[in-house]
């Protein structure tokens, strides 16, 4: 059986995947006995009904998984007790980075090919070289 801060990381990370934009620090407040869950912007967390029914869904399983544990999700609020962070997406927002072995990879934009020159990441610019003759048949369109 998972621990409690396992169970709510795992469910953390999934909303981190399906709900873009949003902003999730969680942490345990020891003197208060609470798993504390800050979701940001309220556009997602009050304002998405996809998003509203997957957190009853989720606080009802913890409650009935770990009765004996508190979990409190809220907006970011100065009372709440943040300082034993457990977890926060912020350190998921990291470039990816390809490595391009010339004229093996090939990305079509717009109708033109460009051999493309690394890092492509959702935080960074794209950078493209010069358009590209291919000489053999390996052409893939490549999407980030």
């Amino acid at each position: 059986m998972m621990t409690p801060t396992e169970y709510i990381k795992n469910q953390l990370v999934l909303w981190n995947v399906e709900f873009v934009g949003i902003h999730i620090r969680y942490a345990y407040d020891v003197e208060a006995n609470f798993h504390i869950v800050e979701i940001d912007p309220e556009a997602i967390r009050r304002g998405n009904a996809e998003y509203k029914k997957q957190e009853l869904d989720f606080w009802m399983k913890f409650m009935t998984e770990y009765p004996e544990e508190n979990l409190l999700i809220s907006e970011p609020s100065d009372i709440n007790d943040m300082s034993n962070l457990i977890y926060s997406n912020e350190s998921d927002k990291q470039v990816i980075s390809v490595t391009v072995v010339p004229c093996t990879w090939i990305l079509n934009y717009g109708g033109n090919l460009y051999e493309p020159t690394y890092p492509i990441g959702r935080d960074s610019k794209y950078r493209y070289s010069a358009p590209v003759h291919v000489a053999h048949n390996n052409v893939y369109a490549l999407a980030a």
